[in-house]
C-alpha cells in the first residue's frame, strides 16, 4: 500500500522448516501483474504466460 492506501503490489512468503533452521523465499509482484493474473483466472480459470523470446 502506498501513503494513500492504494495497492502497489503483493508479497508472498514461502517457508520451509527443517529441524531448527528456517529457509524463507519472498516473492513480490506488481499490481499490474497481479491484475493480469486475476483477470486471466476470472476469464477462464487459467493464466496465459508470455514467452520470453529466447531459445
Amino acid at each position: 500500500m502506498d501513503g494513500e492506501g492504494r495497492l502497489v503490489g503483493m508479497m508472498s512468503a514461502i517457508f520451509a522448516a527443517k529441524s531448527d533452521t528456517n529457509i524463507g523465499v519472498n516473492v513480490a509482484v506488481s499490481t499490474p501483474l497481479l491484475r493480469r493474473v486475476v483477470d486471466d483466472l476470472s476469464d477462464d480459470g487459467r493464466v496465459d504466460y508470455v514467452k520470453g523470446g529466447w531459445g
